[in-house]
């Protein structure tokens, strides 16, 4: 049995308490534009949660409390990806978290998420009876009521802010006059954090996404700076992009640019070669990706190919300042080993071929994308390999 409808006509906190009262045991999955979040029940009580959003994901949570680091995590990853178990499971099998920080990073994760979607005021939801998450991860007495009034508290705690808070594309500064006061006024590291995102160029939307804060948390603090007179509005940003999506469609451009590129060479090896073609492909890359961190976010494949499917999620956990810079490296260098490793076996002659054909078939990626792979300095490391300008 399932029910569904629109959180327009029946609001989140009456679906949660109809679903607790009636002690049901499924999933609540709720959609809004391209965001997915699912909530899992049994017999009322909410024992999981998860969400499509790369804010949301277990991951951060990990990095952002410093619970472990990004070393930590890719090497858990690799063994998880070895034995199949929960990323959770591996990390407490290597000793790198206990089962008590596990338990309670899983609350506040869960917590976090359900929290979320108070302050959603449309989108679709479905309930469906029986459905349990594929999870080691059982979050055990969160009690729904208590969520409730909590997250309606929230929500109006937020909305209280929200109304006293400058709007998101607000440009904020320090004021001049505190200036010279700072290392006198006691803040807390919550309000530190905030205040050391205030440059003068940045707006409220920006100050948000890098600070990896929840949004009430944010609010709590900037709201504080504001009310000091710490901080001020100077102006407004006409147009915002979040960094992390900007970066996202840069990864998953280039990805399919250099995917795209990695086939076609295999390809023209192969016509020569046959089947032992993948063997320098894949020599060239064993040889790399030691030096490469970044190469270890594809998965060769036993014929020679690559699999980019886990590539942009990964490289979004690098730390953002040198991301970009780091993929366009490794892979633009890669490219270009790996053309100097072919030419032995296909002659000069057919290298230019292939590199001809490696430029025609991923033109129309490269003009339509143009401007922001020029941003990040992904088309200048691409064009230079493959003498395109």
């Amino acid at each position: 049995m399932s029910f569904q409808g629109s959180l327009k006509s029946v609001s989140f906190p009456d679906v949660l308490q109809l679903l607790t009262l009636s002690k049901k045991t499924g999933t609540l999955v709720l959609r809004r534009d391209n965001v997915e979040k699912r909530i899992y029940f049994k017999n009322g009580a909410i024992i999981y949660a998860d969400s499509n959003l790369l804010e949301d994901k277990f991951d951060n949570l990990l990095l952002s409390t410093g619970s472990i680091t990004l070393d930590e995590l890719k090497k858990a990853r690799k063994v998880q990806e070895l034995t199949g178990k929960d990323l959770s499971s591996t990390l407490v099998y290597l000793n790198l978290i206990t089962k008590e920080k596990i338990a309670e990073l899983s609350r506040k994760y869960v917590e976090n998420i359900v929290f979320s979607i108070f302050s959603w005021e449309d989108g679709e939801f479905i309930f469906e009876e029986g459905e349990l998450p594929d999870t080691d991860i059982i979050v055990s007495s969160l009690n729904t009521m208590n969520i409730l009034m909590e997250g309606t508290r929230r929500i109006d705690e937020w909305t209280r802010l929200r109304n006293a808070l400058p709007i998101d594309t607000a440009v904020l500064q320090v004021a001049s006059d505190v200036l010279a006061q700072l290392k006198e006024i006691k803040l807390s590291p919550v309000e530190t954090l905030v205040l050391s995102l205030v440059d003068g160029e940045r707006c409220v939307a920006e100050m948000r996404e890098k600070s990896s804060l929840d949004q009430l948390t944010f609010a709590k603090a900037l709201y504080n700076l504001i009310s000091a007179g710490i901080v001020r509005q100077i102006g407004v940003k006409e147009k915002v992009v979040k960094p992390e999506e900007e970066q996202r469609t840069a990864l998953e451009i280039t990805a399919a640019i250099y995917n795209l590129a990695f086939d076609l060479i295999l390809d023209a090896v192969r016509k020569k070669m046959g089947k032992t073609a993948q063997k320098v492909v894949l020599n060239t890359y064993e040889k790399l990706k030691e030096k490469y961190n970044v190469l270890n976010f594809i998965t060769p494949r036993e014929d020679g190919s690559f699999d980019f499917s886990n590539f942009v999620e990964m490289c979004l956990q690098l730390p953002q300042e040198a991301r970009m810079h780091e993929v366009s490296m490794a892979l633009s260098t890669f490219l270009e080993e790996l053309l100097k490793s072919v030419r032995g076996t296909i002659g000069f002659k057919q290298e230019k071929a292939l590199i001809q054909r490696i430029n025609e078939s991923v033109q129309p990626l490269l003009k339509e994308n143009k401007e922001i792979l020029e941003r990040f300095g992904i088309y200048e490391d691409y064009v230079r390999n493959l003498d395109l300008s």
